[in-house]
């Protein structure tokens, strides 16, 4: 029989659309001491079950579906439930749509961060990163509603576990106001804010306190879909340069996309942390 986690042990899992900067909240909230970060497990579990035109597309690369088939959903619920001996704090990152609806794999005992980004930003960023791919995959990638599966796990937290905190923050705030709003998360999930949290340094490797799918690093590194993060030193807003504004005008599927994903993101953001 396994031992229960340490009750001192804080644990926090981020739940994150793509392209919302959630890579770079986790290189913030990582410089917490004595932190151990989990880093999308369920997204290789996901893979495992990927639409075929998936697997044959990335077959001739490091494919998440062919390097690491033994990773399930339930193997990743234990790993999250799991004692770390010597950590006072486990934090997760994770995207709903790789759970595929699958509720029962939430693990238990979590802060639970939704992070979102207006999908007028994220949709078109995502477009963008997916240049590589064939039109097929391509709709495969962006076709599922990352927002409705989002918002389907905040309402599922919200109703079946009222003892684990839920609380909802927009990309753009921390960007806008990162002294403010990231003291204002750390107050809503019991995490320790200092002026620390708010600058880090650039690195190429995983650091040692993060645990991340082998075949989602190799695959990634590859692609290069960190490098920005990983390169970043603090949260920081770039300048519009309407980029998605003019995708969303000539591409009529974006577009659809985007307006299929809005009910679902101001229905969050309208339960988002502000600064006051």
């Amino acid at each position: 029989m396994s031992e229960l986690p340490t009750p001192t042990q804080k644990r926090v899992l981020i739940w994150a659309v793509t392209r919302s900067l959630s890579t770079v909240l986790v290189r913030s909230l990582s410089q917490i001491q004595d932190i151990q970060v989990i880093f999308e497990y369920y997204v290789a579990a996901g893979w495992n079950t990927a639409p075929d035109v998936l697997v044959n597309e990335s077959s001739q690369d490091n494919s998440l579906v062919s390097m690491e088939p033994d990773v399930t959903f339930q193997s990743v619920k234990a790993m999250y439930e799991q004692d770390y001996p010597g950590k006072s704090l486990i934090l997760g990152k994770e995207m709903p749509y790789y759970l595929g609806r699958r509720m029962n794999a939430i693990p238990h005992g979590y802060t639970h961060i939704f992070l979102i980004r207006n999908p007028a930003k994220t949709i078109p960023s995502l477009n963008k990163i997916f240049g590589f791919a064939t039109p097929e995959m391509k709709r495969a990638l962006l076709g599922p509603n990352q927002f409705e599966m989002m918002d389907e796990v905040y309402e599922f937290v919200t109703k079946t576990r009222p003892h684990e905190t839920a609380v909802v923050v927009d990309a753009e705030d921390l960007m806008a106001q990162p002294a403010k709003s990231l003291q204002l998360l750390c107050e809503a999930t019991g995490l320790p804010f200092s002026q620390s949290l708010l600058h880090w340094d650039p690195i190429k490797d995983l650091p040692s306190n993060w645990s991340m799918p082998k075949s989602l690093w190799a695959y990634s590194s590859a692609m290069g879909y960190f490098k920005n993060a990983f390169e970043s030193t603090c949260f920081r807003a770039k300048k519009d340069n309407s980029s998605a504004k003019r995708i969303e005008q000539v591409d009529p599927e974006l577009c659809e996309l985007i307006q299929d994903a809005m009910p679902y993101y101001k229905h969050l953001y309208k339960r988002r942390l502000t600064v006051q």
